[in-house]
């Protein structure tokens, strides 16, 4: 199943502070599929963020702060393993503050704009814009297994708040002990007559 992808609070270490992105958030972070330009990546990479670590620990593979998602030198390798060259992962000029340290390792700012028209309103508890997610036990994210067929890392267009990753993208990230996220299961549903059914998984 594949499973939505979210920044964990449970395991921050630490956080990075985007500044002066705001006039890039509906670009960024609400992507249409569109890429960024070469002038918009030069303005973005002459910026400085600003990094907060708890007591000294490394920053997290995964940080999300005022819509902009962070990762890691290892996250962003194994995401250009399952598809190399498909999102744009941004250097960024990363900054303790108030020292104005350089941390010691390289961090990026991720731009998913692979897209796909997945989500099924009537099989999902997903609230578009600014809502949030019932993480329950009643939850439920449904999405259409044809449209993301051959994907690793989308979000869908009119939900753009979630990002989704396949089994595949998943599992390489918890095997490499990556931290500071979390992943919820989505169900899976096909289209068939008219109708969407859901997808019976084979033991």
């Amino acid at each position: 199943m594949p499973s939505m992808w979210l920044s964990s609070v449970y395991e921050q270490s630490g956080n990075i502070v985007p500044v002066g992105l705001r006039e890039l958030l509906p670009r960024v972070f609400y992507n249409d599929g569109v890429a960024l330009t070469d002038d918009e990546i030069a303005w973005m990479t002459g910026r400085v963020m600003h990094y907060e670590q708890d007591k000294g620990q490394p920053l997290p593979d995964l940080t999300a702060h005022s819509s902009c998602w962070f990762i890691s030198d290892r996250l962003r390798s194994i995401i250009e393993d399952f598809e190399p060259g498909r999102h744009q992962i941004i250097p960024i000029n990363l900054k303790d503050y108030p020292d104005r340290k350089d941390y010691p390792v390289p961090y990026f700012l991720l731009v998913i704009h692979q897209t796909a028209d997945c989500v099924i309103p009537s099989q999902t508890s997903i609230i578009k814009g600014f809502g949030v997610i019932d993480s329950g036990r009643k939850s439920r994210q449904g999405l259409d297994i044809d449209a993301i067929t051959g994907l690793h890392l989308w979000r869908d267009p009119l939900y753009p708040l979630y990002p989704f990753t396949s089994d595949e993208l998943r599992e390489a990230m918890l095997e490499n002990r990556l931290v500071g996220m979390q992943f919820l299961p989505c169900d899976l549903y096909r289209r068939i007559g008219g109708i969407f059914q859901p997808v019976v998984e084979e033991v």
